[in-house]
């Protein structure tokens, strides 16, 4: 189609073949009509901002003075003749197309504003956009690359020395380095230590000389101890610290099982050394004395997978100690002490969540089914219901009834391995099961009673 000029398009009889007429006028085409019809003529200039050549849309930009493009806040035409609009602080967009996606689309998907117009009559307004097919084409090579310079030393591969500009660095062997800080640069031994004092769950690896390559190392291994009680001793260690009991104290983290040198603060000013723990959000896998804890970002994340992907725990415990050792040296065994310790988890989130922890009776005088969460649906008298419920006609009475279903569980004889006694439940009787000791006492008096007969709904 031939390019109109500013006047025939500003001035267009309605009669006109046109998807355009009478733009300057409000009560005119839409913007999307406008840009829809000339899109071939659109292109980017350097700087990233759309650069319309066509006659009709310089027009339409022009003839808006409510929408001045910031790049050309007076709507005049550039030094080559060319109307400029920006995008991004005006609300006008090709139909259907995100800013955001446009933004992130590279400048050779616009179509050339050099072709002819049957050539781009004849293409696609608007290629569909293949990131993996652009990135096979043009960054695959180099991505690659880069992961391999990761796995390598980079930079400091000409620099064996210390960089990290600390007062008191020694300037000693760059060979150490962080997995789970940010960037790949290597440090010396000490200052490895002296910047994770706060982080002693980091992942380390060092660089093995006479291999040529990085090995797996602990924090613990390289002389860190981890001191608790730093809110009592801000600025020092407890003068009295008591090392933590057995010879490796394990934590359970999202990121793999790690073995800390970790010290209680025994001066008398601190807390019992599980509140300890606690308080820096290791939950201990016993009352007083463990050797095991998992962080609460571990139990919370194991907590959403067991109910969303339906993982069972020993997928996600198998899952971390790869993630510690994938050669097939298991790390430390912790899967009893991990189950115990989701236990006692879900146990707390459920007493939290049903408000146990703001009461003053405590959790001992919650009453039997407190902690259930009650379907909003259901009809519940006095809390979802009308107060004549009960006097609705007949034909409405199916919008308060309450429908059961029953089905058999068969997997409930996996818990008849064990007593209360030995095994206690921790939320017994609290939610949507029943106290175990009513119970049993209801079916030894009951035991006889004869099951009704059902029959079939359909049989009769």
């Amino acid at each position: 189609m031939p390019k109109r000029s500013f006047e025939d398009t500003l001035y267009a009889d309605s009669s006109e073949d046109s998807a355009v007429d009478d733009i300057g006028s409000d009560d005119t085409a839409t913007d999307d009509e406008v840009l829809d019809y000339y899109y071939e003529s659109v292109s980017r200039d350097a700087s990233g901002k759309a650069v319309y050549t066509s006659t009709v849309v310089s027009a339409a930009v022009s003839a808006s003075p409510s929408k001045p493009g910031a790049s050309n806040p007076f709507g005049q035409p550039n030094a080559e003749g060319t109307w400029i609009y920006d995008f991004m602080d005006n609300d006008w967009a090709f139909p259907g197309q995100d800013l955001q996606a446009q933004s992130d689309v590279d400048d050779n998907d616009a179509p050339d504003s050099s072709e002819s117009e049957s050539e781009a009559e004849t293409k696609s307004k608007r290629e569909p956009y293949k990131p993996l097919k652009k990135w096979k084409e043009g960054y695959r090579w180099t991505w690659l690359n880069e992961l391999l310079r990761v796995e390598g030393r980079g930079d400091h591969a000409g620099h064996p020395q210390c960089v990290c500009g600390h007062p008191h660095c020694k300037r000693g062997l760059a060979e150490v380095r962080c997995k789970d800080c940010d960037g790949c640069e290597g440090l010396a031994v000490e200052c490895v230590v002296r910047e994770h004092g706060r982080n002693p769950l980091h992942r380390l690896e060092k660089w093995n000389w006479d291999e040529s390559c990085y090995e797996d190392v602990s924090l613990k291994t390289l002389g860190l101890r981890f001191y608790l009680g730093r809110e009592l001793h801000p600025h020092r260690e407890c003068p009295r610290p008591k090392r933590a009991p057995g010879k490796n104290f394990v934590v359970i983290d999202c990121k793999g099982l790690h073995d800390v040198d970790l010290y209680f603060c025994d001066c008398g000013r601190g807390p019992s050394f599980s509140t300890q723990l606690l308080r820096i959000k290791w939950l201990p896998s016993t009352g007083n004395l463990s050797r095991t804890a998992s962080t609460f970002n571990v139990l919370r994340q194991y907590h959403l997978l067991s109910l969303e992907s339906k993982c069972s725990m020993g997928e996600f415990y198998n899952s971390l100690a790869r993630q510690t050792n994938n050669t097939g040296e298991a790390p430390a065994t912790r899967y009893q002490e991990f189950i115990n310790m989701t236990r006692i988890w879900r146990n707390l989130q459920m007493l939290k969540r049903a408000g146990r922890g703001h009461e003053t009776d405590g959790i001992d005088q919650t009453p039997l089914g407190a902690c259930a969460l009650e379907c909003p649906a259901c009809p519940h008298p006095g809390k979802n219901l009308p107060p004549e419920w009960k006097d609705v006609a007949p034909e409405k009475r199916f919008l308060y009834a309450l429908f059961l279903a029953l089905d058999a569980n068969f997997r409930m004889q996996r818990k008849d391995v064990s007593s209360e006694t030995s095994d206690p439940d921790l939320g017994n009787g609290l939610a949507f099961f029943g106290e175990v000791t009513a119970y049993m006492a209801h079916l030894e008096k009951n035991w006889d009673q004869p099951q009704p007969h059902l029959r079939c709904a359909r049989c009769g």
